[in-house]
């Protein structure tokens, strides 16, 4: 079964806003910084910058770039890394950065500082319906979250619906040793490995429980949602199927010496096993 939350992109919640101080400009290169009074105890952060003209090369220490330059070209987002999320109250945040911009004006930016310390994240409405039995727990709220938890796992482009905030589009790249598209399906770990085996067995439980419990999903107002759930590796897992006899079993993420796992089915010579460096061919 899936076991860990993949919290690594989007955001949770409304911030503060907040604007760079151009510290230093010459010929086309700018350094800035940006300063974030801490008013209570943060173990995580985001920040969501535009800048005013396009950037390149920037260099920053404090985290992970999530976004480079997004649909406009102006718009980044960073992710504090692992030993750089905790600051203490009363304390001043500051995340500085360089690079290189174009033409002769340096930029300016304004960005939205995310404290991720916290999730106040809330479920869509939960009806009971009337005439069922009330029970002690609120087991249509469980089911909602159930499935939430599946979203939270999705790999690849995410679609318009995307009910969890903080995450976004992730493992783009994921391709096999000949190019094929390996992107969707649902992550295993914090890792961001996708298993098959293990993703295929949950697919198998949750369309079985869709199957067993099919008023109660949508009893519940989820019953479009679970299909969606099922749906996504379903996807994923016709694209892994390259060709008659061959299927991918395994994605890993870059850098990794071995990318993809490929499972070739030889029923007239048996197994063989190929090591071509990214692709282990099986």
């Amino acid at each position: 079964m899936l076991c860990t939350l993949v919290a690594w992109q989007g955001s949770c919640y409304g911030g503060t806003q907040v604007t760079m101080n151009l510290l230093q400009h010459w010929d086309t290169n700018w350094e800035g910084q940006f300063s974030v009074p801490l008013t209570s105890n943060v173990l995580g952060w985001e920040l969501k910058i535009h800048f005013s003209t396009p950037v390149s090369g920037i260099q920053e220490w404090d985290g992970t770039w999530v976004q480079q330059g997004g649909d406009s070209g102006l718009d980044y987002i960073l992710l504090n890394k692992v030993d750089k999320g905790y600051h203490a109250a009363g304390s001043t945040l500051t995340i500085r950065m360089m690079g290189k911009f174009s033409g002769s004006t340096p930029p300016s930016a304004t960005a939205e500082f995310i404290d991720l310390t916290s999730d106040t994240q809330t479920v869509p409405p939960i009806v009971i319906p009337n005439n069922q039995e009330q029970t002690k727990y609120n087991y249509e709220e469980v089911l909602v979250k159930s499935v939430l938890f599946y979203e939270a796992q999705r790999s690849g482009k995410l679609p318009s619906n995307n009910r969890i905030p903080w995450r976004g589009d992730s493992a783009l790249n994921d391709t096999g040793s000949n190019g094929e598209d390996l992107t969707g399906g649902y992550y295993d770990a914090g890792d961001h490995v996708k298993f098959n085996f293990p993703m295929a067995y949950t697919t198998t439980m949750l369309a079985w429980g869709y199957l067993e419990w099919k008023d109660a999903y949508t009893l519940s107002g989820q019953h479009q949602q679970v299909l969606d759930a099922i749906k996504w590796p379903l996807d994923y897992f016709l694209k892994c199927h390259v060709a008659p006899h061959e299927l991918y079993v395994q994605v890993v993420p870059i850098p990794s010496p071995l990318k993809a796992l490929l499972f070739i089915l030889r029923s007239e010579t048996g197994a063989q096993i190929t090591d071509s460096g990214a692709v282990l061919k099986i």
